[in-house]
């Protein structure tokens, strides 16, 4: 993964191509349904609830509560997340976009040597 994370020519800017057959709802359910096959998130969100309080005897109310507000919440960071990075996105050149990919191919590189010599020596 460290040697191909660096892309010798990065994708080309300028117009970008956009789906033009799902609707955006369409687009966050499928988000929203990936997200909750995801098993680290399913554990996530056991522990998060355990946490708050929500028992199997304590009625459904404050259960629909979390659940509405967590969707809120995740909601809100997509929304934030993908205006940050429609707002970068115009600013990174092609030799930025190399450099950010070398350094990661570089750091998963050198993470994977390290793990794999924490390994040998265990």
């Amino acid at each position: 993964v460290g040697r191909q994370t660096p892309h010798p020519d990065p994708p080309p800017q300028g117009e970008r191509e956009m789906r033009k057959d799902g609707s955006p709802a369409g687009a966050y359910a499928s988000a929203v349904a990936l997200t909750l096959s995801n098993p680290p998130t399913i554990l996530s969100f056991s522990a998060v609830f355990a946490g708050l309080g929500v028992r199997v005897g304590s009625g459904w109310q404050p259960a629909i509560a979390l659940v509405i507000g967590v969707m809120a919440g995740s909601a809100l960071w997509w929304v934030l997340v993908t205006a940050l990075a429609s707002v970068v996105r115009d600013r990174v050149t092609p030799r930025m976009t190399r450099a950010i990919g070398l350094v990661c191919g570089i750091a998963l590189a050198g993470f994977g040597i390290w793990i794999s010599g924490q390994a040998l020596l265990a």
